[in-house]
Order: C-alpha cells, then sequence, then structure tokens
C-alpha cells in the first residue's frame, strides 16, 4: 500500500503581553470530524475534532493542515492577547476565504511575517483586520495581490490606531464588489492617499466605507473613483471632517438607490454646490442625507426632482 502523503506543517509563533492564551475559532476551519487539523504543544495533544473552541495557554503550535484546505475564516477570531505573530512554511494557493482571520485581536501590532503571504487565491477578505485597535500600519501589506478579490467588507473596521494607508497604494481591487464599512470607526485616519488610484468601478456597496473616520477631512484623493455602479451610499462619511465636496462633483451615483445619512453629522461641509449635479433619479432613499441637526452651516442644497426635495432639505 502506498504511502499517504503526509500534510503540510506550518509553525506559527507569537507572543502574548499577558495571559498567554489562543482562541481558534470558525465553522470552516475546525469543523466535527474533520482530521485535516491538530495543534500539537510540545507533547500535549490538542483534539480540535470535535469542537468547535479552544482557549489554552501555549506559545508555539504547530498546525498540520490538508493541502487542499481553501477556508481560513475566523482562524484566529477574538485572540484579545496576541499581538506578535511569526508564520513559517505557509503555503496558501488554495486559500479563497480569510474572512475575520485576526477579527478583534485587539492587541495586534505586528503584521510583519504577512508581507509575503500569497493571497493571490482569496476572494473573500470580509473582516480580515476588524477591530485590531493597535494595529498602526498596513505597509507589510504592499505586496498582496487582492486581484480576485470581490469580498472587502469591513476589512479594517475599528482600527483606531491607523493614521493612513501606505501599504494600499499597489492594491488592484478592480474585482471588487462589496467595500461596505472597509475603513469604518478608523478613528484616527487622516490620510487615504493611497486610495487614489484605485479601481473600484466594480463596485456596488460603499455603504460607511469612512464611516466615522472622525479625524478624516481630506478626501481629494477620491476624485478619480469610478462609482458608476454603485447601490448603497448610505453613511460614507457620517461622521468624517470633511468640508469641501469638490472631489466629489464629477461622481456618476445615478446608479445609487440609497443615500440615507450619507453626509450626516457633516459639521464642516457648507456648501452642496459640487455636487447638484448628482443625478439622483433611481433613488428613493434620503432620510438624513444631510442631517439638519449637524449641517448647521449648509448655504446651499439644490434638487431638480421637486417630488424629494422636501425628502433632502435642511429644515
Amino acid at each position: 500500500m502506498e504511502e499517504k502523503e503526509k500534510n503540510k506543517t506550518i509553525i506559527i509563533t507569537y507572543k502574548t503581553n499577558k495571559r498567554g492564551k489562543l482562541k481558534i475559532f470558525g465553522d470552516k476551519f475546525v469543523q466535527n470530524n474533520n482530521k485535516n487539523i491538530c495543534i500539537k504543544e510540545e507533547k500535549k495533544n490538542l483534539d480540535l475534532t470535535n469542537t468547535k473552541k479552544i482557549n489554552e495557554e501555549i506559545n508555539t503550535i504547530t498546525l498540520e493542515i490538508n493541502e487542499d484546505l481553501s477556508d481560513l475564516s475566523h482562524m484566529f477570531h477574538g485572540c484579545e492577547d496576541f499581538y506578535e505573530i511569526s508564520i513559517q512554511n505557509f503555503k496558501m494557493k488554495k486559500i479563497t476565504n480569510f474572512s475575520a482571520m485576526f477579527c478583534e485581536c485587539s492587541s495586534l501590532t505586528n503584521i510583519e511575517s504577512l508581507k509575503n503571504w500569497d493571497v493571490s487565491a482569496g476572494t473573500n477578505f470580509q473582516f480580515f483586520f476588524r477591530g485590531c485597535k493597535k494595529l498602526q500600519s498596513l505597509k507589510d501589506l504592499e505586496n498582496w495581490n487582492v486581484e480576485k478579490g470581490k469580498n472587502f467588507r469591513g476589512m479594517f473596521t475599528g482600527c483606531s490606531s491607523l493614521k493612513s494607508l501606505v501599504g494600499l497604494k499597489k492594491w488592484n481591487v478592480s474585482k471588487g464588489e462589496l467595500f461596505g464599512n472597509m475603513f469604518s470607526k478608523c478613528t484616527s485616519l487622516s490620510d487615504i492617499s493611497d486610495l487614489g488610484n484605485w479601481n473600484v468601478k466594480n463596485g456596488t456597496d460603499f455603504k460607511a466605507i469612512f464611516y466615522n473616520c472622525s479625524s478624516l477631512s481630506n478626501i481629494s484623493e477620491l476624485y478619480n473613483w469610478n462609482v458608476e455602479n454603485g447601490d448603497s451610499f448610505r453613511y460614507m462619511f457620517t461622521g468624517t471632517k470633511i468640508s469641501n465636496l469638490e472631489p466629489l462633483s464629477n461622481w456618476d451615483v445615478s446608479h445609487g438607490d440609497d443615500f440615507v445619512d450619507m453626509f450626516s453629522q457633516c459639521k464642516e461641509v457648507t456648501n452642496l454646490s459640487p455636487i447638484t449635479k448628482w443625478n439622483l433619479t433611481n433613488s428613493e432613499m434620503f432620510i438624513k442625507m444631510f442631517e439638519s441637526d449637524s449641517c448647521e452651516e449648509l448655504k446651499q442644497l439644490e434638487v431638480k426632482d421637486e417630488e424629494k426635495e422636501e425628502e433632502l432639505k435642511i429644515k
């Protein structure tokens, strides 16, 4: 009988700041009766075949992963004390789902070992770093090939220590469809210049992409964005400090059907003239698009569609 080919071995070494605990969670990654995955720490075997959650005090682990594995979603979801990772011999060419892989790793600061990851097969990056509130730089992601990515929803939601998006400039997101909440609640984010050349033409969902980015005032780099296929722009700039809407003047939003709260809490905006040529005839959802309580200084509002004017109007 021929000897079965051994699974590839992946060595993951990480450091912890206090309790030194690792939790692996995810229905797709750890399943009942799935013997493709196991964890070993010294002579201690931790059997994951009959459980979906584990929280043990270990510092160095070896993962044996079947080469055909295509889903790493939720792999380190909720590892709150996990702040540095070192991964070796990780072959990832078949991985398509990376969703929530480091979601809520609230102590994660060092992702240097991720810089050579081959994520070229990935289609789902949703919530990848969601809630990584101590992550300060994305520079190590600059060589990532995300050209097959379709879902980027919430990928960096709640990364409240990010001040810029250096590292994302060369990303090819041309196949991306879902960008909702991608940078929402990045409260320190003030520089989005690295997004200037992004091709978002296939994007349909831009909901809350910059929601509550409370340090963001300059959106000039969005001037060249092609959002012609966008459906939802709800909450897109809610809670930001933007004041100049000129970069949005040439946007084709004629396909959009949801503009609810798009500019609510826009305390710095005083002039809507740059967007008065927008074609909003396809939409019936404008509630609080310019929320009157916070848009106190608005001087101009012109809507050619009389039936929709009342819904948009600042009272």
